[in-house]
């Protein structure tokens, strides 16, 4: 980058990501509004056209980058792809078969904010 005084500037250095994600897999958008511990159960997955009945709920994972405000500066490091959520989920087993009940995960609201699952 050029200053009006002509001379440059130095710009960090960022490391992308090879891959994203979401180059495989099938992905699903859904909104947080709220902060907090968010919860998804197998009536929202079923909403959402997700074939749940035939899917290990272990399988399941989410990804989001959280709320908030990016950086003032562009040279704040910030990752380029999704971040996987940590998640905790219940589940039933019955007859020997895994069926999903509900999923929870921690996450930020933003005004626009999609997290991601897959």
């Amino acid at each position: 980058m050029t200053t009006s005084s002509g001379t440059l500037n130095r710009t960090a250095s960022r490391v992308y990501a090879p891959n994203s994600f979401l180059a495989n897999g099938e992905w699903y958008k859904f909104g947080v509004t709220q902060d907090g511990v968010c919860k998804i159960d197998y009536t929202f997955l079923k909403n959402m056209g997700i074939d749940v009945d035939s899917i290990d709920p272990r399988q399941i994972q989410i990804y989001g980058n959280g709320g908030g405000m990016l950086a003032f500066l562009n040279s704040t490091p910030r990752i380029d792809d999704l971040r996987e959520n940590a998640i905790l989920y219940k589940a039933k087993v019955i007859q020997n078969l895994t069926v999903l009940t509900t999923y929870y995960f921690m996450a930020q609201a933003k005004q626009n904010g999609l997290t991601t699952i897959v």
